[in-house]
């Protein structure tokens, strides 16, 4: 791909990176409402098992999204495009572009109320490594298994503060976001609820040069 196709985030690609960070919104907000007793009555294990798959289903949003963010690493390989395992997809852009995650931020105003600079956030968020970890818990958590785990299935723990952590910890993750782009000059940031119309928007940010 020409620089000026690396540099660019394709309209497609941007509007398809909004509509994941969307259903990553929808998911969450499912999961908050089951936490909070606004979805129909369920056994706890039920209960459990829905929050459980969102999550999942989030965690394969965010690998996904960052296919999508990467269009210049992700091109046109089939074996890459025909993954589905957060895990792999991670691992694999991780070799190629170890900054392709995104990075959690908040925004730093100037006097004149504009945005004045990118700040890492304090508060605990998904990692790279936390994911992948998750991904595979979370699936341990979605099986029947053998026999034996079968039988004591019904006498587990139940364990909603993890899963009300992890939900706390993707909203952390991406509620303002940006991606280091492999062009160091470009960045994509994303604001998940923007205060205008409470959608997901996009940005393609360009590092400003210095005046010569």
């Amino acid at each position: 791909m020409s620089r000026k196709g690396q540099n660019k985030l394709e309209d497609r690609d941007q509007k398809l990176y909004a509509m994941t960070m969307e259903e990553i919104k929808r998911r969450n907000s499912a999961i908050y409402d089951a936490l909070n007793g606004f979805s129909p009555s369920q056994p706890k294990i039920i209960l459990a098992e829905f929050c459980c798959l969102q999550l999942r289903y989030i965690c394969e949003l965010i690998a996904v999204g960052c296919l999508v963010a990467h269009g210049e690493l992700r091109g046109n390989s089939r074996q890459l495009l025909r993954k589905w395992h957060a895990g792999e997809i991670i691992r694999h852009l991780e070799k190629v572009h170890p900054d392709f995650y995104p990075l959690p931020t908040k925004q730093i105003l100037g006097g004149d109320g504009k945005v004045n600079r990118l700040e890492p956030i304090n508060e605990p968020y998904l990692s790279k490594i936390d994911l992948i970890q998750e991904y595979g818990w979370l699936g341990n958590q979605l099986h029947i298994g053998n026999f034996k785990k079968f039988v004591s299935r019904s006498n587990r723990d139940v364990e909603f503060s993890k899963i009300d952590q992890l939900a706390t910890k993707i909203r952390n993750l991406l509620n303002h976001h940006c991606i280091q782009l492999i062009d160091s000059d470009f960045q994509i940031w994303t604001i998940m609820q923007a205060n205008s119309d409470g959608r997901v928007h996009v940005y393609l940010m360009e590092k400003a040069q210095n005046p010569t």
